[in-house]
């Protein structure tokens, strides 16, 4: 690989890219396979030869190109497919692309006079042009994957960039609306969606989860476009064994149809439905690393995390229940009449 990296190095020089060496994907840094080795990387300018034998040609190291001006690129770096269709919507997108897995990958493009690097993490994609780098093939990902241009004859496109800003800001519009939609729901909905860009969320897949997230939205408001703009950020394409599954707007729409203003889940429901998720937000943000508490609820294992334990002290005080004693959570059984409170409350 070695040896490929230094062949391709030599390719980019000659087409006026930046070129700097990455860290390994084995690496014992915070970004192994991406982090950049030479501090001030921003600011290099077209290499040598033999710099370029320095730092490729008997390394492991990966290669980055420089964004912007100095190598006349700009990039368009998709982590899903989920948004494409509108991002590049009334346009012929037909240019220098990478990829290292299906769904995830770089759109070259002629490089744009003052747009702005900027990431849309909840729509899959990120600008990349002046100030930033991107991970250039044939290099590794730490996951083993490598990078590859899916057709290296490609020439570069002059980015379409009224149009592709006209549709980031629909997209910013439908987000924003969502997001006031979510604003008037209760507690539970909001978390779970400040959290959207965390791992380990609900199955949104569940029936019995989309249908309390559809009574939820739909009675503060929401339609089914908001459902479905929800689902497509919660639910992005990702490798289940060796199925690519995603979101699928027929099943939404699907249940959508069951969905009922009027039939807002209860508490006492919730708490069953979101037995991992719901607790949590009750206190603040959980972290796998923090040693968990636990309290019995009704069938259900409550996780509390212990520096959250005043505030979970001064909801049950609220409730008229005690559950801390000189600072200890004691094992108590929350009924459903406590749940029904909780649901008055919250």
């Amino acid at each position: 690989m070695t040896k490929r990296i230094y062949k391709e190095s030599r390719k980019y020089i000659k087409r006026g890219w930046v070129v700097h060496p990455l860290h390994p994907p084995d690496a014992n840094v915070t970004t192994p396979g991406k982090q950049p080795i030479i501090k001030g990387w921003q600011k290099l300018d077209l290499p040598s030869i033999n710099w370029l034998h320095k730092h490729f040609r008997y390394t492991n190291n990966n290669i980055g190109i420089v964004c912007g001006e100095k190598s006349k690129l700009t990039i368009i770096d998709v982590d899903s497919v989920t948004f494409l269709p509108e991002l590049f919507f009334n346009t012929k997108i037909d240019t220098l692309r990478s990829e290292r897995t299906k769904g995830r990958g770089h759109y070259y493009f002629k490089y744009v006079d003052g747009l702005e690097s900027k990431p849309y993490k909840m729509f899959g994609f990120e600008l990349l042009n002046d100030g930033r780098q991107v991970v250039a093939p044939p290099s590794t990902h730490k996951s083993g994957q490598k990078y590859r241009f899916i057709d290296e004859t490609k020439e570069l496109q002059k980015m379409p960039i009224k149009q592709i800003s006209r549709n980031i800001e629909v997209l910013m519009e439908r987000y924003e609306l969502l997001n006031n939609v979510i604003k008037e729901c209760r507690f539970w909905l909001q978390n779970i969606w400040k959290d959207h860009m965390k791992k380990h969320q609900p199955n949104i897949h569940s029936e019995e989860v989309l249908l309390a997230i559809g009574a939820e939205l739909k009675a503060n408001g929401g339609t089914e476009a908001d459902m479905h703009m929800f689902c497509k950020i919660m639910i992005p394409p990702h490798m289940e064994g060796t199925k690519y599954v995603g979101y699928d707007p027929k099943y939404v729409t699907a249940k959508w149809r069951y969905v009922r203003a009027d039939r807002s889940h209860k508490m006492t429901t919730l708490f069953k439905t979101f037995p991992i998720h719901l607790q949590p937000y009750l206190i603040g943000e959980s972290n796998d690393n923090d040693k968990l508490k636990k309290i019995n609820t009704d069938n259900v294992i409550v996780q509390i995390k212990p520096k959250y334990a005043n505030v979970f002290r001064q909801m049950m005080l609220k409730l008229n229940l005690e559950a801390i004693n000189k600072g200890t959570l004691k094992r108590e059984r929350v009924t459903t009449s406590i749940l029904k409170q909780l649901n008055d409350h919250y």
